[in-house]
């Protein structure tokens, strides 16, 4: 474990979001994983010189970045008794770790982005590294319309299990996250800090909450203190771990305008609320709308028709089979539960015909089973196998 975080502080040392230029995959061709990588021992030469430009870049920042002894010590020590706290006060079912980007733990949508952080320290019960997310940003402070903006799309979003990623900033980030916690969701925090500080310190209840229920993730070593560009880079990784960026609240010169442009150059959707335009903390809003850089949203279909989010479309699936069930008839309603329950009783969960007829017991024609059997494949209610097999639609 010891010489794990070594190298994980050795990588994290290199910054490479100033080089858009590095991508996990020429990492991946030519270093193969992070012990080669953080020694800088290659495992083949460079092919072209495009990656000849890249790696001699990497290997000439590698002989600056290396942490000294007394820095990996400090950086170990806040790591262990941050570990040690975290499992002491809230549980050992809270996950902690130092993720390389060669770990199989390590988001694979983040791995996607130009410059993705090399090591990622991450700490709560609700981390995944396949969590299906959007992030929700805005501005610090916020207007009382703006918040309950905020509140009501992300109560919304976190109804479909959509998690939720922002900056853990006063303002629009703290409700985003808050309104994800208070629909029993998760949601994911990256700080501008090393993963064990907690800023605004104001905030610390929130960020508890937030390791219980959720993740706070960090590509600072532990132990570090915020600064201005440290908050800037982390507005790529808030974007970088979502499939979209919802900006709910942002003036001319906000912060959250960074991460939306960080989402543009990612490949990702970015969408926008809007507001009174004499508002000031919807003019950013109104730009990126009017500039075409976002699209406009007014309600939480306008998200989930540009983005497949996994967890929502089943959701949504299930409550629009059942507000279609509502629609049948009682003859329709009566066949489709005998299959629904039949199904469960036989082997690759399909229900014979001739059970479907001895469960129903003479309440309906054979004949007129036989019809309803149609209409219920047609409008997409079951499926129909070789053999006058049956299943419903799940």
């Amino acid at each position: 474990m010891k010489n794990h975080l070594e190298t994980c502080f050795i990588l994290t040392q290199f910054n490479v979001y100033s080089n858009s230029k590095v991508n996990f995959n020429l990492l991946s061709n030519y270093f193969g994983d992070a012990a080669n990588l953080a020694c800088g021992r290659m495992i083949k030469s460079p092919e072209t010189e495009h990656d000849k430009a890249v790696i001699e870049w990497l290997l000439k920042r590698l002989e600056t970045v290396r942490p000294a002894a007394g820095e990996r010590e400090k950086a170990m020590s806040a790591y262990e008794n941050y570990s040690r706290r975290i499992l002491n006060n809230i549980g050992k079912d809270v996950f902690v770790g130092a993720i390389t980007i060669f770990d199989d733990n390590y988001p694979a949508i983040l791995r996607e982005i130009p410059a993705p952080p090399l090591v990622i320290y991450a700490a709560g019960a609700g981390y995944d590294r396949n969590a299906d997310s959007l992030a929700v940003v805005g501005t610090r402070k916020p207007s009382t319309y703006a918040l309950g903006q905020c509140k009501k799309f992300c109560g919304e979003l976190s109804e479909l299990k959509i998690n939720i990623v922002s900056g853990l900033a006063a303002g629009i980030d703290s409700c985003a996250h808050k309104a994800a916690l208070d629909g029993d969701n998760t949601t994911f925090a990256v700080l501008g800090s090393g993963f064990d500080i907690i800023f605004p310190p104001s905030n610390l209840s929130l960020y508890e909450n937030i390791i219980k229920n959720g993740a706070v993730i960090s590509e600072y070593l532990p132990g570090s203190a915020p600064a201005k560009y440290t908050f800037i880079f982390r507005n790529r990784i808030i974007s970088g771990l979502s499939k979209g960026v919802l900006v709910a609240a942002a003036g001319e010169k906000s912060g959250a305008l960074i991460t939306a442009k960080y989402a543009s150059e990612q490949n990702r959707e970015v969408f926008s609320l809007c507001g009174d335009m004499t508002r000031g903390d919807f003019g950013g809003c109104h730009n990126i709308i009017k500039n075409h850089n976002a699209k406009l949203v007014t309600n939480i279909a306008d998200i989930l028709d540009e983005v497949d989010f996994k967890a929502a479309s089943k959701i949504l699936k299930k409550n629009k089979k059942i507000a279609d069930l509502s629609a049948l008839n009682a003859d329709e309603n009566l066949v489709y539960k005998v299959i629904n329950s039949l199904e469960k009783k036989f082997e690759g969960g399909q229900a014979p015909i001739d059970n479907i007829f001895e469960e129903i017991n003479g309440r309906l024609d054979n004949s007129a089973v036989l019809v309803i059997l149609s209409k219920l494949e047609i409008e997409g209610f079951i499926n129909t196998f070789f053999g006058k097999r049956y299943e419903t639609v799940k």
